[in-house]
């Protein structure tokens, strides 16, 4: 392929050495060259689609990228494995006990292509100087470019963005109270343990995040009423490729379908479960080790009962010159990130992909019970692994001041380590594999203007699929596509949104379970999710794949709604605990329920005999108000801003006046 001046709009990345790939690369030449431009690349590999300017009486305006690129995946899906291809594969049956054959039930070309493997890779190319463009607003705007995000990504990568910068700026008034808290104990010289308004902080962060949930749903609504999206249902009702069953004949329909047994699928819910708790006992141990390793797990409790998670070979490491000295600063620092360091390796190594494969090994028939399902999973193995050490610190050694301290070592060390794989590492490893090329290719020209005639030594070598290609953004650096740019290309990492959104879960989690005893989350939140914002956006406009948009993506997976809502109402429990028995904050208020004792030459508030029914009602009255407070939160503030409501009440009018006029029409026809 010689350089052009125009960009596609589309590609599709196959595999050429397989049984029957001239076959499916005819069939998509078949089926799309009426609608588009058709060219291959890279040998034979890569197809290229241009779509072709079509009238459109309704708009004038020209078609977005994002537009264009959809409208490329919509067609892509119309078309079915058919003809020569339906006849070497219609009989070659499916993956799965049952031996199904996709052709009978299901004959999308697209999904027969992921599942026998001969598709790579499809999706929208960059356009480099609408990348470049979008990069530096994002890189100096305070506020993303919603529309500009969407008109070249699409809903999804848009509402990510939004939401980041809405979480971000209703985090501004706890980041302040949670600063002016914080100077003001320097200045008292009380700690986190004993200072009385961090309960007042604690309940009104957690009512703060009832309110957030509900505000950004209006504006989640408001978005996608703007962008003509509202009422669709996002992967509601798509068939995933890898779904396999038996053939049967649809008792709704009539019509020959893929049926997988629900009683199956339940058994195996249940094998999943049991797997995913023996994942949570791998974390525990983790975590147990990595305490006794900090020296926080003492060998007896403050009760003065054996601690039974006191290791004494691991807790020796941290005594005096041992190799994670506490008295030492840096070697008990360098600890805590060795423990996160290792948080961030099991879930990659270990959880995320147990996960992934149980989730398959479901077999849920659509993309969206998939999701569902594969976010409960990861989400449970990740937040227990991240939240293990703190609530240990927090519910059974009751000690808050190491809870802060892990917390904050946690907290930092998490966001460090998010830049430094999202953006630091692909970067280098782009740099030293356009290095290695360079090096290669010099190797071997030096070598064939050795060997080869005088003739022939002009000529290149050919490049093979194989090869290392540039760097993505000597790829991209004009608007023109090659052989090289292409693999570049198609080469790169596939953008994924869930870890994003995961992530951001996580810090969510951070911010509301330990209020009462982190009061500058809420600030190193601001400044970690505004290089968040950056690194993803030049993750997204020059490290990964351009994300393929699905039809009405303008909403957010009710399953992350879903966690975040959960993680809000277990803060109202977690902050009432820490308040009323972790911590001596509530015996600034209610001193009469605690006795002063010397505890390590300083006094210590605990609880006094015959009190502790009194305690556990303050922590019971806390947490029922707090999610009262959310109830009404969420009973008086409509999920339907004034404006859409009032727009979606024209419209129906306007559609029932329009009805009415032209059954009045028909009739006065008809006399």
């Amino acid at each position: 392929l010689q350089a052009a001046s125009y960009m596609p709009d589309y590609y599709l990345h196959l595999r050429r050495h397989r049984r029957g790939s001239h076959l499916v690369l005819d069939a998509w030449r078949r089926q799309l060259r009426d609608r588009f431009e058709l060219e291959e690349a890279g040998g034979g590999g890569i197809l290229l689609l241009t779509l072709l300017d079509e009238a459109d009486e309704s708009s004038t305006a020209p078609l977005t990228g994002h537009e264009r690129a959809a409208a490329c995946a919509r067609a892509l899906a119309q078309c079915r494995a058919d003809g020569p291809l339906a006849d070497a594969f219609g009989g070659s049956g499916g993956s799965g006990s049952g031996g199904t054959s996709w052709l009978d039930a299901d004959p999308s070309l697209m999904r027969f292509c992921k599942r026998k493997g001969f598709l790579r890779s499809h999706g929208p190319l960059h356009r480099p100087s609408e990348a470049r463009s979008l990069w530096r607003r994002l890189l100096m705007s305070a506020r993303p470019p919603v529309e500009e995000l969407r008109a070249y990504f699409g809903e999804p990568v848009a509402l990510y963005f939004e939401w980041m910068h809405c979480y971000s700026c209703w985090l501004g008034p706890p980041a302040v109270f949670g600063l002016l808290l914080w100077l003001a104990s320097l200045r008292s010289g009380v700690s986190v343990d004993n200072n009385p308004y961090l309960s007042l902080y604690a309940v009104g962060l957690s009512v703060w995040g009832f309110t957030f949930l509900k505000l950004w749903h209006r504006r989640e609504t408001e978005l996608a009423h703007a962008w003509g999206t509202l009422g669709l249902v996002r992967l509601a009702s798509k068939l995933r490729p890898e779904f396999w069953g038996h053939k049967r004949i649809s008792p709704v329909t009539g019509e020959l379908e893929i049926h997988y047994p629900r009683w199956r699928r339940r058994l195996k819910q249940t094998c999943s479960g049991i797997a995913t708790v023996a994942m949570l006992l791998v974390a525990l141990a983790y975590t147990v080790c990595s305490l006794n390793l900090q020296g926080m797990v003492e060998p007896v409790h403050r009760f003065n009962y054996t601690n039974p998670f006191h290791i004494a070979v691991l807790a020796a490491q941290a005594g005096p010159g041992r190799v994670f000295d506490r008295t030492c600063a840096w070697r008990a620092t360098l600890a805590a990130v060795l423990h996160s360091a290792g948080v961030f390796v099991l879930n990659r190594l270990l959880f995320r992909r147990v996960a992934e494969a149980l989730t398959k090994w479901e077999n849920h028939p659509t993309v969206a019970e998939h999701e569902s399902a594969l976010v409960l999973k990861r989400y449970c193995l990740e937040a227990f692994d991240y939240y293990a050490a703190p609530l240990y610190l927090a519910f059974y050694e009751l000690d808050v001041l190491a809870l802060r301290s892990a917390l904050f070592t946690l907290f930092v060390a998490d966001c460090l380590r998010r830049l430094a794989t999202e953006l630091v590492l692909p970067y280098c490893l782009l740099l030293a594999q356009d290095r290695a090329r360079r090096l290669r290719d010099a190797a071997a020209k030096k070598a064939d203007a050795d060997q080869q005639p005088p003739q022939q030594q002009q000529q290149q070598p050919a490049l093979q699929e194989g090869d290392a290609v540039d760097s993505i953004q000597d790829a991209r650096a004009d608007n023109c596509v090659t052989d090289k740019t292409l693999l570049a290309e198609v080469s790169s990492d596939k953008y994924e949104q869930f870890d994003d959104y995961l992530e951001m879960c996580i810090q969510h989690g951070y911010i509301l379970l330990f209020a009462s005893s982190f009061p500058l989350a809420s600030l190193l939140a601001i400044v970690t999710n505004a290089v968040e914002t950056r690194s993803d956006a030049y993750k997204l406009c020059f490290v990964t794949r351009r994300p393929v948009a699905p039809a009405g993506g303008a909403r957010q997976s009710a399953a992350w709604q879903s966690v975040l809502a959960a993680q809000t109402c277990l803060a109202a429990l977690t902050n009432a605990v820490i308040i009323c028995v972790s911590s001596e904050q509530l015996a600034a208020w209610l001193p009469a329920l605690y006795d002063s004792v010397i505890a390590d030459a300083a006094p210590e508030a605990i609880i006094a005999a015959g009190m502790g029914r009194y305690v556990v009602a303050a922590a019971f009255i806390i947490e029922h108000l707090i999610l009262l407070a959310g109830a009404l939160i969420y009973l008086s503030i409509s999920d339907v801003p004034a404006s859409v409501r009032v727009a979606l009440d024209r419209r129906l009018f306007l559609a029932e006046t329009a009805a009415a006029a032209a059954g009045d029409a028909g009739v006065k026809k008809t006399n």
